[in-house]
């Protein structure tokens, strides 16, 4: 069996996690064997922030203690439709009902920053990652740099929700 890192253990305790969860994904993968891969995840996973307000469907500002910092986290690997698109309002609500006023997790890939100097991330929350989630229940599509850490993920998601016809690949 392998060892869970303490550094995990912590912040999966911290955001009510099983401490059979692992940090990478927040679902059930395990804790990578070698020190390297180990290393690297730890290093990849943010400390805890309360979501303050959801501005979009993969836009969110974050709250660190009693101030609103004002970076904005923009969802990594994910596009939500936009203000006058179809299923705009639907999709921010599904974020706000998601994320908004809990803690969430973050982890960072190799794509740091978008053009517009927001922080690119991935979002835990309730155990799920949620760039996912928005994908798998139709309200974002995968918007990928290749060689992100959660593309198979991601892509197979919009696989189930246009075999499904769900949210934004739904017949209108």
């Amino acid at each position: 069996m392998r060892s869970k890192s303490p550094v995990l253990l912590a912040i999966g305790a911290m955001l009510g996690f099983s401490v059979g969860y692992a940090v990478r994904g927040v679902h059930d993968a395990e804790v990578p064997a070698n020190n390297a891969a180990r290393q690297e995840l730890e290093e990849s996973v943010e400390k805890s922030y309360r979501v303050a307000r959801v501005v979009d469907g993969d836009t969110i500002v974050l709250e660190n203690g009693v101030c609103v910092e004002l970076k904005r986290i923009r969802l990594l690997g994910i596009d939500t439709p936009e203000e006058k698109d179809p299923l705009y309002e639907e999709s921010k609500q599904k974020m706000k009902e998601l994320t908004e006023g809990k803690v969430v997790l973050l982890e960072r890939d190799r794509k740091n920053t978008d053009g517009l100097e927001r922080l690119l991330r991935y979002v835990f929350a309730d155990g799920r990652n949620i760039n996912v989630e928005m994908v798998r229940l139709g309200y974002a599509r995968a918007y990928m740099h290749r060689g992100l850490r959660y593309e198979a993920e991601i892509l197979a998601a919009e696989t189930e929700a246009r075999e499904q016809k769900i949210g934004i690949w739904a017949d209108r």
